[in-house]
Formats: structure tokens, C-alpha cells, sequence
């Protein structure tokens, strides 16, 4: 897989967030627009998964792809690292096993993001 090729899956992913937004702004629709979020996290993570061979798990819900610029061939870089920053974060102020797991995932993620990185255009 390409970088391109990560950043157009990235870009759809955004996109199916995008026209769902709506339903964030309703009482109803919150607990479906979560379940979106969930979902386009879990399909960024099997995609960068499969394009780097980096086992990272779904960020969901200390971090998502939500509010992600997808444009350029450096984007699905861009998010993995903001996804490990934010996890790594999450860790920081956690405590016990669930700091370590959340540790463990955003070192994941930085990998993975460097070996996006190191994909050819």
C-alpha cells in the first residue's frame, strides 16, 4: 500500500463522518454519531494495520479521526501521530492498567505512523 493510497481511505472515512455530523447536534442522534466515530476509528486503524503491519487497536474513544484534515499524501501520517499524541495523553492522566494499555496502544500508533511515513508516495 501507498501513502496516497492510506490518505484516499483516510479521506473517505473523514468524508462518511462529515455527512453524518448532523447527528450529533440532536438529543437522539448523539449515541448513533458516537457509533460512527467508533466505527471510522476502528476502519482507520484496520487500514493503517493492514498498510504498515503494526497491530494498532482502535483508538475509540480517547482518540478518533473526527476533526481530521485528509488531503495530501502525509495526511494518514498527520492523524496516526495525533492519535498517539492523544492516546499517550490519555495515559498520562489514567493510572494502572488501563495508563499502561493506553501507553502501550500510543506507542503503537507512533509506529505505525512512522512506517506510514516510510511508504512510497
Amino acid at each position: 500500500m501507498r501513502r496516497t493510497e492510506v490518505a484516499a481511505e483516510l479521506a473517505g472515512i473523514v468524508g462518511m463522518l462529515r455527512d453524518h455530523a448532523f447527528l450529533r447536534y440532536s438529543e437522539s442522534g448523539r449515541a448513533e454519531y458516537q457509533l460512527k466515530l467508533r466505527t471510522a476509528s476502528g476502519l482507520f486503524a484496520a487500514v493503517v494495520a493492514k498498510a504498515t503491519g503494526v497491530p494498532v487497536t482502535n483508538p475509540f474513544p480517547d482518540a478518533s479521526v473526527e476533526g481530521a484534515v485528509a488531503g495530501g499524501p502525509d495526511s494518514g501520517t498527520r492523524v496516526a501521530k495525533r492519535i498517539a499524541a492523544s492516546l499517550a495523553a490519555a495515559a498520562a492522566r489514567g493510572s494502572g492498567r488501563r495508563s499502561a494499555s493506553l501507553a502501550a496502544a500510543a506507542e503503537a500508533w507512533r509506529e505505525a505512523a512512522e512506517a506510514i511515513s516510510a511508504l512510497p508516495r
